[in-house]
């Protein structure tokens, strides 16, 4: 190739990978995962950023500490005095989930129980201290908690769908 040919090869290429890369930096900078749906992964401190999608194809992300183990569990969002506003707890259920409750939790909860594939099946919403068992017969294998009201405000409801991160999937979900 010769030095005429040469600058503009190298200049496209430039103009490619800086566009690629800024296309990058915005959706993190946004809080939105980066890369194919569901790919997000869960991080070495135990969280995830989930996105749940409802039926229109509207999707919102959720920063979520992963509990997978019963003293996780069993601790769950209580003993705390605040919740950030796009965040929440992913319970993973290795049995039939006895329910939630909200003995020691202060703040005002909503719960989605959500089926193998992700599909949220039922949502509760839970009064702060109450030991009142909220659940559903519905099978499930996982509950999300977040802020009350927070579903609602995001647009999603029964029907709608977690992308769960692919350690969580099970066999035979996309």
């Amino acid at each position: 190739m010769t030095g005429k040919r040469l600058v503009p090869a190298v200049l496209s290429i430039a103009i490619f990978l800086s566009a690629v890369l800024l296309a990058c930096s915005d959706a993190a900078s946004e809080g939105e995962p980066v890369g194919e749906p569901g790919a997000s992964i869960i991080q070495p401190d135990g969280t995830a950023m989930l996105r749940l999608v409802n039926e229109e194809g509207k999707s919102v992300t959720l920063a979520a500490e992963i509990a997978d183990d019963a003293a996780e569990m069993q601790k769950g969002l209580s003993m705390r005095e605040s919740l950030d506003p796009d965040a929440g707890m992913l319970f993973v259920f290795h049995r039939p989930s006895p329910g939630f409750w909200m003995k020691d939790t202060s703040i005002p909860l909503s719960v989605a129980f959500i089926a193998k594939c992700g599909e949220i099946v039922h949502i509760a919403h839970m009064e702060p201290l109450s030991l009142r068992i909220h659940g559903t017969r519905i099978a499930h294998e996982f509950g999300l908690e977040v802020n009350e009201g927070w579903f609602e405000q995001n647009g999603i409801g029964i029907g709608d769908k977690l992308e769960l991160p692919p350690e969580l999937r099970s066999n035979g979900c996309a």
